[in-house]
C-alpha cells in the first residue's frame, strides 16, 4: 500500500558505479514498542550488536536478499559497505566465533509479513512494500518524510553544459 514515505537511499554508491536511487523507510511491528533509532544504533544493530527496545525485547534485524538494490542501498548508506566488504565482515565474524549477520528473507512481500507479526524485527522496505501493520522508524529523530532522515540520499545537482 505504501502510505510509509521514505527518503531516497542511493543503491550501490559511488565505488560500484551504480546510480539507482531507491527509496526506504525503515519499518519495524505496530507491536514493538520502538519508534526511534539512533543511526549508530542502526549501524550496530546490523552489524551484529544486541539491542533492546525500551521495554526490554530484543531487537532482531532483517535484511533483504544480498544483490537487490535495496540491500545494495542500505549496506552502502547505513554501514559503508560494499557487497563485497559486507561478506569479508561476516567472514571474520564467523572465523571469530562472533553472532552471524542479520537473516535474509526472501521476496519484500515475505519480509514485510515476517517484520509485522515478529515484535522486534526492524527491516527496510521500499515504500510501496509497506503495509498498515508496519510502524515507520524514525531514525536521529527525523521522520522517513525529513529532508534530512538519515536514509535520505544526497540531492543531485543538475549537469552543466561545458562553456563554449
Amino acid at each position: 500500500m505504501g502510505s510509509l514515505c521514505a527518503g531516497l537511499v542511493t543503491a550501490g554508491g559511488a565505488r560500484t558505479g551504480l546510480g539507482a536511487e531507491v527509496a526506504l523507510v525503515l519499518v519495524t511491528s505496530t507491536k514493538t514498542p520502538l519508534e526511534n533509532l539512533s543511526l549508530g544504533d542502526l549501524r550496530q544493530l546490523f552489524l551484529g550488536a544486541t539491542l533492546r527496545d525500551d521495554q526490554g525485547g530484543t531487537l532482531v534485524p532483517l535484511n533483504q536478499e544480498p544483490g537487490t538494490p535495496e540491500r545494495k542501498a542500505f549496506d552502502r548508506r547505513v554501514l559503508g559497505l560494499s557487497p563485497d566488504e559486507m561478506a569479508r565482515y561476516w567472514i571474520d565474524q564467523k572465523v571469530r566465533g562472533l553472532k552471524g549477520a542479520p537473516r535474509n528473507l526472501g521476496p519484500p512481500q515475505m519480509l514485510a509479513r515476517v517484520v509485522e507479526r515478529f515484535a522486534g524485527a526492524v527491516a527496510y522496505l521500499r515504500p510501496d512494500q509497506t503495509h498498515p501493520g508496519l510502524r515507520a522508524l524514525r531514525i536521529d529523530g527525523r521522520p522517513s518524510t525529513h529532508p534530512h532522515y538519515a536514509l535520505a540520499a544526497p540531492l543531485k545537482t543538475a549537469p552543466t553544459s561545458p562553456n563554449p
